[in-house]
């Protein structure tokens, strides 16, 4: 934040999924803060897709590699929720998602 920025308020979650087995994150969540008159706060979470939910959802007749899909679309659109307007930016996640699906 630059200078001159009053009462402000913010925060920053990286938020970080394994999707593999033998996987390493290195995680560093930063802010440049250059003013005295604002609250900020960071943090990071590392997780893997919950078992329990991939359980749920298999328990119901979804195969587990919908399951997995299914949990991963829901991340990358909540992810995207505020750019749901901008068709680009549609179109690079839609892109991204299939590549990453097909992975699984």
């Amino acid at each position: 934040m630059k200078k001159g920025i009053h009462q402000w308020e913010g925060r920053l979650l990286e938020e970080n999924i394994l999707l593999g087995k033998n996987i390493q994150i290195k995680t560093l969540p930063m802010l440049d803060i250059q003013s005295n008159d604002v609250k900020a706060s960071h943090g990071a979470t590392i997780q893997r897709l919950d078992e329990e939910k991939l359980f749920y959802l298999t328990s119901k007749w979804i195969s587990l590699p919908e399951a997995k899909k299914l949990m991963i679309t829901g991340y990358f659109d909540k992810l995207f929720e505020a750019f749901w307007e901008d068709q680009e930016v549609a179109n690079i996640k839609e892109n991204y998602l299939q590549q990453l699906l097909v992975t699984l």
